[in-house]
């Protein structure tokens, strides 16, 4: 009988693995440095790791990894949890000296089968505050070897806003967005970075902030499609022994 039901274990196996891949602390609910800060905090939550670029900088010195957030309240609309994750890209001047530091942060997504597709869904939206932040800006996405330099899939514009004026809210709209990458191992790290556009030419003085919150991620149809035809053959397959 065991011998005879091996085939409906393995294939059974097999959609667990495809639906086992998981980040850890995907809706950064965990590990948040400050309670008392508002939304503000240098540290990232527990399973994600700060990364950061500094670009066109001379005689400069900025402390990396420029500004990653940890909202104290839940984000306006958001599906679950309290906290979220704000990505912050700025311009700053220094005399003649120009940078503009494009803020992100990392992790790792496990229990993946090589080979197979997966989608990264995720809650976004741009944030405009007073006239400071422009919505000039992308969410870059990136995907590469766990610990190694992340390739970029796509940059993705956020389109869903959160006003505040005078620090009370006006409006709030957060919207779910996907990218999808093929595994070459069975863990990849993931990475997300907001990116200044620059609108008006000069890049001086210009912010640009996006939301994150509420990651999962979903294998694709034609995997979910395979992974079920398995399971049916190995059925078959012991039924007719």
């Amino acid at each position: 009988m065991f011998r005879e039901s091996l085939p409906l274990l393995s294939s059974l196996f097999l959609v667990t693995s495809l639906h086992g891949a998981s980040i850890l602390n995907p809706s950064f609910e965990n590990g948040v440095p400050d309670e008392d800060a508002m939304f503000f905090s240098n540290v990232a939550p527990t399973g994600w790791t700060v990364w950061s670029r500094t670009e066109n900088v001379t005689n400069l010195s900025i402390s990396a990894p420029g500004w990653i957030h940890a909202g104290r309240t839940s984000m306006p609309g958001a599906s679950q949890g309290n906290y979220f994750v704000a990505l912050d890209s700025y311009s700053t001047m220094n005399g003649e000296d120009m940078a503009v530091v494009d803020a992100g942060i990392r992790s790792t997504v496990s229990g993946l089968t090589v080979g197979e597709s997966y989608t990264i869904a995720f809650e976004s939206a741009s944030f405009l505050v007073d006239g400071s932040y422009q919505n000039n800006g992308f969410l870059d996405v990136y995907t590469g070897a766990v610990g190694n330099t992340l390739v970029l899939r796509e940059s993705l514009t956020i389109d869903h806003l959160v006003t505040y004026s005078n620090y009370q809210l006006e409006t709030a709209e957060i919207g779910t967005y996907t990218f999808t990458f093929t595994a070459n191992a069975t863990q990849m790290d993931i990475g997300f970075r907001s990116r200044l556009v620059d609108a008006t030419g000069d890049n001086f003085n210009q912010y640009y902030s996006v939301s994150l919150d509420n990651l999962r991620v979903i294998p694709e149809p034609s995997s979910m499609a395979l992974a079920g035809a398995a399971v049916i053959g190995a059925v078959f397959r012991r039924r007719r022994i």
